[in-house]
């Protein structure tokens, strides 16, 4: 699918490189308040490439691309070494949906005690449903006009 560049129709695409310059901003500031305040060397070198595989490998991010054939998914980390991606024609579509997020502060405030809180809203979800009654979630990528955009693809290319 990488070499029909010019078949594309439409593309959502959830990476920025602004994630990866800010990924590398807090790599260089743990890296330097490790070595600063610890003189352990195996220690240093251990937590140095946790936090990079953290930081770098275990952050995914996701892609949908239309093309006239049809519909490819594709879930990859920051430095594209573990891609995983799911091709569906589009005659096998019946529709796609998308359900926006919502933030709760009664959510927010348990997981700030309880973990980190990232996850303090329900995520966006956006469906892909199958003719044969599958579904297809993609968490936190797309918005209602996407989900639009890709619906009147489906049709023209049935």
């Amino acid at each position: 699918m990488d070499k029909n560049v010019k078949g594309i129709l439409y593309k959502i695409h959830e990476f920025s490189y602004s994630i990866i310059v800010l990924r590398l901003i807090a790599l260089g500031a743990s890296i330097y308040f490790i070595l600063i305040f610890n003189d352990d060397p195996y220690f240093n070198g251990f937590m140095i490439l946790f936090l990079a595989f953290i930081i770098l490998i275990a952050t995914q991010k996701k892609s949908i691309t239309a093309t006239k054939s049809g519909i490819e998914t594709k879930e990859f980390n920051l430095l594209n070494m573990f891609t995983k991606r799911e091709f569906f024609r589009h005659k096998d579509i019946a529709n796609i949906e998308f359900t926006p997020s919502t933030f709760s502060i009664t959510m927010f405030l348990l997981n700030r005690v309880i973990s980190s809180g990232l996850d303090a809203n329900k995520l966006s979800v956006l469906k892909i449903k199958m003719k044969d009654g599958k579904e297809i979630d993609l968490k936190n990528i797309g918005d209602k006009l996407d989900a639009e955009n890709l619906n009147k693809i489906i049709i023209e290319n049935q």
